[in-house]
């Protein structure tokens, strides 16, 4: 287990050493990889560290995202002249945009999602995030 722990937490680390969206998403991409191996084999514990892996570069990626927008949009000084497209480094438009709304979740309430029992997942993060900022109205007969 110890292997596992140490594999997971490099994985971690990678995850916030990345500097370039197609970095993150390689790493996204080979954490979904193992996830849909982990569940076939019925293996509940990999499966989990896996979807945990894909959820933080699925966030970072956003974070990445939406540093590009924020040049795009004229509000960062840095050149983006040789920036991929969404396209080109293989993200769709509604990927980017689940992502980008989950780098925009604080960290705090991240960390308190992905420590809840069960596979994690990227509509789960979002819906769990919207049902917090929009509760829904209390119901008379409760």
């Amino acid at each position: 287990m110890e292997t596992g722990l140490a594999k997971y937490d490099a994985m971690v680390y990678a995850i916030a050493e990345c500097h370039q969206v197609d970095e993150a998403k390689d790493i996204r991409d080979k954490a979904r990889a193992m996830e849909v191996y982990a569940s076939l084999a019925m293996n509940f514990d990999a499966e989990r560290q896996a979807a945990d892996i894909r959820i933080r570069a699925e966030v970072k990626t956003g974070e990445l995202l939406s540093a590009n927008d924020d040049v795009k949009k004229g509000r960062r000084s840095i050149q983006m002249s040789d920036a991929p497209t969404l396209k080109g480094i293989g993200v769709s438009k509604d990927q980017s945009s689940k992502w980008q709304k989950m780098a925009a979740i604080p960290e705090k309430e991240r960390e308190g999602y992905l420590s809840q029992p069960g596979i994690p997942s990227t509509e789960g993060m979002i819906r769990a995030h919207d049902l917090k900022k929009n509760p829904p109205p209390a119901s008379k007969d409760a």
